[in-house]
């Protein structure tokens, strides 16, 4: 009823009503029942898939894996010039995505897909796009007395992520008590994943705060050193490094004694 489809296809994506599936996921705890008593076992959930980031991209850059749930996937369309699109956030090499109507059971996880049905790759999940969107009620008329409307925005940018729950909490229930969870933070496990700051640097490029967020994701290059040379000139810099200082103290020592001498051999 919203149109929020037509709308988003307009901008130059599309969500894809399928399911992701991926090796690389969380794990939950489910019961079972083992030598006659019943116990909570950990399984990896195939729907629960942990997201990979962009490091190409300086919003998604040195930023953990996301955690996710019951994720559609996300298409590039259209052909506008104006508008430019990078995926932010995708699936791990090893998933495959699934079309509904689907029965999906906590017992699914005794009998799971077969590794070689996992064919798919990098399934997008999130994409930036940014330019000059156009309208999708230009050229549609208007009430009589409304002003026309506009037909393009001005220069800016929209970020479009296809599961709600990236940006979701949880919370731990204990009896009447109801204590809200860091965002990102698994309950099971207790792993901190990527969640707080991927939606952070969301926030920050969308209100044009890109200084910070390039402070935030600023990595930092570890040069290696040249083995070749350090073979070479191992014994030497040895030699400098023990012997130097002691040479630098000897001689300054000298250098103030003789001041010293002279000036009080002349008194």
């Amino acid at each position: 009823p919203l149109n929020i489809e037509d709308q988003l296809f307009k901008y130059g994506v599309r969500i894809n009503p399928i399911l992701i599936q991926d090796t690389d996921c969380l794990i939950i705890p489910v019961r079972s029942t083992i030598a006659g008593t019943g116990q909570l076992i950990p399984v990896p959930w195939i729907y629960y898939p942990l997201l990979y980031p962009n490091s190409a991209s300086p919003l998604t850059r040195s930023i953990n894996l996301v955690k996710s749930e019951f994720v559609n996937s996300i298409d590039t369309v259209g052909s506008d010039s104006e508008v430019r699109k990078k995926i932010l956030l995708a699936s791990s090499a090893g998933s495959r995505t699934i079309t509904p109507p689907q029965l999906i059971k906590l017992d699914d996880y005794k009998n799971p897909p077969p590794e070689d049905a996992f064919t798919e790759s990098f399934i997008p999940v999130a994409v930036l796009l940014e330019g000059k969107f156009n309208s999708l009620f230009a050229n549609r008329m208007t009430s009589y007395g409304r002003s026309e409307l506009k037909k393009s925005s001005k220069t800016t940018s929209m970020i479009v992520v296809a599961d709600g729950d990236i940006i979701r909490n949880e919370v731990s229930i204990v009896g009447n008590r109801i204590t809200p969870q860091g965002l990102g933070v698994d309950r099971y496990s207790g792993q901190i994943f990527g969640n707080k700051d991927f939606i952070v640097n969301c926030l920050n490029y969308l209100v044009d705060d890109r200084g910070l967020m390039s402070l935030r994701s600023r990595e930092l290059k570890i040069r290696l050193l040249d083995r070749e040379r350090i073979r070479d000139e191992r014994i030497i810099w040895q030699l400098i490094n023990t012997l130097g200082p002691i040479m630098l103290v000897i001689i300054t020592g000298s250098i103030f004694m003789l001041i010293r001498k002279r000036k009080y051999t002349g008194q």
